[in-house]
């Protein structure tokens, strides 16, 4: 009979851990794989595991767990007394397994993200910010090789949960990157991995585990033939729209849009009541567009924004990158002085900011040249377009969490010098302290019920004296069955809690529906 259900991921790392302890304690798992951003955030889904994250676990009598330490610890805690103790025989072997899990997770998840990303293409490789994880990674691994000298095992004389936790962390270091080179000045630490890694348990798990033969020190893999293809692709559908002879209607409608010196748009709204696909994804054809009429480019009060006049008024950003559609979005080549000039139509069905700039909010807190902290930077598609506006003396790092949104998000990256990518968990800015500097702004789109306290510990960490927040409420990510402006009044007074001082709050409709931006201090 299965012990219970453990959703996830497919071939996703941290769910190892916790497949490799329930073998070892006898027990049958049903694994269910879920695809990021769909199931996860279903009404079903949110009831049992309120934050939408996986691994996450429901036993046959109901229990559910969503926090992979908490289900590692739960499945290492089962079974008879014949069966494996994978928590120790003392409550001081447990402190141990408990103290080289928290350091493996606390240093070497860390280093791994700065080190072990850029060689999957999931990072832009930094040399300085490598260096220092190699560092890093090297005191660890002296610390554990030191304590291996006379231990067959991390804790005691049997494999412990520190064993199988530790080894999974370690895995892709010892197969991508620690070569005979470095493997000779840890002999005790390879011994114990190659020990841990061979046992059945494991390898029912994760298969035949083979050492690195030769670092790796850049990326090689298939995705470079991706992304060639992804550029094809892209120069293809410019040249196929510079072929068009009329004008597509306006994604937000034929309506006028507030410039620096004309602010008569009301506060309110414009455009029929149309509702987009959410920020993740884009629908159209990129590539430059040949109009009919002329076209002029007025800047709008919001500094980095500029106002495409023709038969539609598009809101539109200026290209860092000439020739480059992001999300399928119009490109627009003008000229200015002689020389050609690409903006990019910022669509406010996609992307939030967008839809509050044209719902009038008096500051978006976005400037060339800032710093910015962007947290759910999602598929790019936003990320881009403050890209644009911050320009190449700004900075642009885009947390996010969700590998579904690597391969885009990346993509956005390798092409825009000034935007950074971290993949991680929001919740946890100390592990990418070592990425982010001081900022002048917070942008945060996150789609989970806790975004407060998450926005506050980013901001305490990384928010420069005086620097602004920018925060995107979506309702039915925090509570689906309540009345929007009850959620918005909650979510503020959550917010002066953490000490933000909200100073502005605008609804997105009817670009977005019931959503809303709150900008503070």
């Amino acid at each position: 009979m299965t012990f219970g259900t453990l959703y996830t991921l497919a071939e996703y790392d941290r769910t190892a851990t916790i497949l490799i302890a329930a073998k070892c304690k006898n027990i049958l798992l049903t694994v269910k794989n879920i695809t990021q951003g769909k199931e996860n955030l279903t009404r079903e889904f949110l009831a049992k595991f309120p934050l939408g994250k996986v691994p996450a676990l429901e036993t046959s009598t109901g229990f559910t767990l969503y926090e992979t330490k908490a289900i590692e610890y739960y499945i290492a805690s089962q079974g008879t007394e014949k069966s494996a103790k994978l928590l120790g025989d003392s409550m001081q072997e447990e402190a141990l397994i408990t103290q080289f899990i928290t350091l493996a997770e606390n240093e070497l998840v860390p280093a791994a993200e700065v080190w072990l990303y850029p060689l999957h293409g999931w990072n832009p490789a930094n040399p300085m910010f490598t260096n220092r994880a190699k560092q890093d990674v090297k005191k660890i691994l002296k610390i554990l090789d030191s304590h291996l000298v006379t231990r067959t095992y991390l804790v005691g004389e049997r494999i412990t949960l520190a064993d199988i936790a530790v080894s999974m962390c370690l895995k892709e270091f010892f197969t991508m990157v620690l070569d005979q080179s470095w493997r000779s000045e840890f002999r005790n630490l390879t011994r114990w991995f190659v020990t841990c890694v061979n046992q059945k348990n494991f390898v029912d798990v994760i298969g035949n585990v083979k050492l690195c033969e030769k670092e790796i020190t850049q990326f090689v893999g298939k995705a470079t033939e991706t992304v060639k293809l992804v550029e094809k692709k892209s120069e293809s559908a410019t040249v196929e729209s510079t072929e068009q002879k009329t004008v597509p209607e306006s994604l937000y409608g034929n309506h006028h849009i507030e410039s620096n010196s004309d602010r008569t748009m009301t506060r309110g709204r414009g455009g029929p009541a149309r509702r987009g696909g959410g920020r993740r994804g884009g629908s159209g054809r990129g590539g430059a567009v040949k109009r009919p009429s002329k076209i002029f480019i007025e800047p709008h009060r919001h500094n980095g924004i500029f106002i495409a006049r023709s038969e539609t008024d598009l809101l539109v950003t200026k290209n860092l990158v000439p020739g480059e559609s992001v999300y399928g979005e119009k490109l627009i080549s003008v000229d200015e002085d002689g020389m050609k000039v690409e903006y990019r139509e910022w669509n406010p069905f996609l992307c939030n900011i967008a839809a509050a700039v044209l719902g009038g909010i008096d500051s978006i807190w976005l400037n060339p040249g800032d710093k910015v902290l962007y947290l759910g930077a999602a598929n790019g598609a936003s990320v881009s377009h403050i890209s644009d506006i911050v320009g190449p003396t700004g900075m642009v790092y885009a947390v996010e969490i969700s590998r579904q949104c690597e391969h885009d998000l990346m993509n956005v990256a390798r092409k825009r010098p000034n935007v950074i990518p971290i993949m991680g968990d929001a919740r946890h800015p100390d592990r990418y302290q070592m990425l982010v500097g001081t900022v002048d702004t917070l942008y945060a789109e996150l789609e989970v019920h806790d975004q407060s306290s998450i926005i506050a510990s980013n901001m305490h960490m990384f928010l420069k004296a005086g620097g602004r927040v920018l925060i995107s409420i979506k309702t039915e990510c925090i509570d689906s069955s309540a009345i929007p402006a009850a959620v918005f009044a909650q979510e503020v007074n959550k917010l002066k809690e953490e000490q933000v001082k909200p100073m502005e709050q605008l609804t997105l409709e009817p670009y977005q529906r019931d959503q809303a931006i709150v900008s503070g201090m």
